[in-house]
């Protein structure tokens, strides 16, 4: 195989972007993308929890989401490729300390992008499954205290992440960008930029670059590299002093059903134009994501539990996380007489 111009690990949602963008600006390019996975988006794309938003105070990060959110409305809605992606919105409820806490950033974010603060009244009046108020046990042991306003950014909702990475794939072929499956990365080769065939090199001294890199058969050679593997990337760049600044903690999303969760899904006063609960984050950061083909929950939390900073390669549910830490959250915000007591584990 001859040298290409740009090789790509990984086939996520990243490689498949950054292989998107530089042969769209740079059509000559050779370009191959190369994954361990059978086919594109397996690793963490595929776990994605798959919500979009414009909700940040760091200008480049607002700029950055707000042009995403962009191509991907013109990628729906322009070229009719369907990502089911639907402005939902993000939903935050704040108690009182939160709301004082966050109101400098919240008023910044209202001078940005279109957002809705919502009273009590108006959130139980669109919502009337969320309670507002928790019992004095909840208040007491779990320290949560009564909900006074909802925050929401309405550029923000969901999509999937497969179909997103099916059109970037579906144009990377058409665009011929070459794809390798089923190859796993074990080594990226430093050499010196110019070589003097001298034992050890490279030397301090010598201008140093990665000019390939091996799989456990074959090795493949390019004059740039990108490390799109995600938190795999210090397993390839740690060997060689580099560091990546990506570190690996496992993050659980569990899928709820039920009859109970389709009356909370499902509103009959339309908050958004598809008549479905927000996109919500609750106390302690437990967020709901609305699954609207499954009629179910999605829910998840970033958890700061203590958890190692360790690489999983087939993470599996933890029970007992669901039961004790996500939990108590949801029977609390969503504690209605007759409404969600039968939330049930059920894994993803």
């Amino acid at each position: 195989m001859g040298k290409l111009d740009v090789i790509i690990i990984g086939a996520g949602i990243v490689g498949l972007a950054s292989a998107f963008y530089l042969k769209k600006e740079n059509s000559d390019l050779n370009i191959m993308v190369i994954d361990k996975y059978a086919s594109y988006a397996q690793g963490n794309t595929s776990k994605a929890a798959a919500g979009f938003r414009d909700l940040f105070s760091s200008d480049p990060n607002f700029k950055l989401a707000k042009s995403s959110i962009s191509f991907y409305d013109h990628v729906q809605k322009d070229l009719n490729f369907n990502l089911d992606m639907k402005y939902i919105g993000y939903m935050y409820l704040l108690d009182d300390e939160m709301n004082k806490k966050y109101n400098a950033i919240i008023e910044g974010l209202e001078r940005k992008t279109k957002t809705r603060r919502l009273s009590r009244e108006e959130i139980i009046d669109y919502f009337p499954s969320i309670n507002l108020d928790p019992d004095k046990v909840s208040m007491d042991v779990m320290k949560l205290r009564p909900i006074v306003e909802a925050f929401v950014g309405l550029n923000c909702g969901i999509l999937e992440p497969d179909l997103i990475s099916n059109y970037y794939y579906n144009e990377l072929e058409k665009m011929g960008v070459e794809f390798k499956f089923n190859t796993k990365i074990e080594r990226l080769n430093l050499e010196p930029v110019n070589k003097l065939e001298y034992p050890g090199e490279p030397f301090i001294w010598q201008d140093k670059k990665i000019s390939s890199i091996s799989s456990s058969k074959d090795t493949f050679f390019a004059d740039n590299f990108i490390i799109a593997t995600d938190v795999w990337s210090p397993l390839l760049l740690d060997p060689l002093g580099i560091d990546s600044f990506a570190r690996p903690k496992k993050r659980q999303i569990f899928q709820i059903k039920g009859e109970n969760v389709e009356k909370a899904l499902f509103n009959e006063k339309k908050f958004n134009d598809d008549g479905i609960l927000p996109f919500t984050i609750m106390p302690y950061g437990v967020y709901i994501r609305p699954s609207i083909k499954e009629k179910a929950f999605r829910v998840a939390v970033s958890d700061d539990i203590g958890r190692a900073f360790e690489i999983d390669d087939d993470p599996y549910p933890e029970e007992n996380f669901y039961v004790y830490n996500v939990r108590p959250v949801l029977l609390i915000i969503f504690t209605q007489p007759g409404k969600f007591k039968d939330l049930l584990f059920l894994g993803r």
